[in-house]
């Protein structure tokens, strides 16, 4: 590689933030943000509790921080997994995150109340939620149209749609912050 051109890929890479049509991408994460859409999913709308849990002030929902899978107050401990529909189940039911053994999957309208449509890549509040994968996430909504189907919310920017139960997604954890 030539002078030229390392000082050419230099100057690239210290370009961290580029606007192009209300669009705001960061180099240094894969999140985009797209300035032109409104923030329903500000950080003060959100008490992040030192016990891995985040309590929603717009829902009363307590959240845990992480994915299952991940710890630590950014999420960069393990490794998110990801279970079928029934082991999700189980997962979210025998937890007692934050002391709490009231876990359960949220359905298909609290885990939207989430997704941030600001935001791609993952579509979901880093500073509240950090290090979430962008992808299927469950939900304890089961389809009406085909039992062997549950809900998902697509952290990458997708829609809610319906897949198998016996596919693996990632799991996240809800219960009511008034119990």
């Amino acid at each position: 590689m030539t002078m030229s051109n390392i000082k050419k890929a230099s100057k690239k890479l210290l370009i961290g933030t580029v606007l192009l049509g209300g669009v705001v991408a960061s180099l240094a994460s894969a999140q985009t943000i797209n300035s032109s859409v409104p923030n329903a999913t500000p950080d003060d709308r959100y008490a992040v509790i030192s016990d891995g849990t985040v309590i929603d002030s717009h829902t009363g929902l307590m959240w845990s921080l992480c994915v299952v899978g991940l710890a630590g107050s950014d999420c960069s401990a393990g490794v998110a997994e990801q279970a079928d529909w029934a082991d999700a189940v189980t997962m979210a039911n025998e937890s007692e995150l934050g002391g709490y053994s009231d876990w359960r999957l949220p359905n298909v309208k609290e885990l939207n109340s989430i997704f941030a449509f600001d935001r791609f890549d993952p579509s979901i509040n880093l500073t509240v939620f950090p290090n979430t994968p962008g992808g299927l996430t469950w939900t304890s909504t089961i389809s009406q149209e085909i039992s062997a189907r549950s809900w998902v919310v697509d952290f990458s920017g997708g829609a809610t749609r319906f897949v198998s139960r016996q596919s693996a997604q990632y799991v996240r954890l809800v219960r009511d912050a008034s119990q």
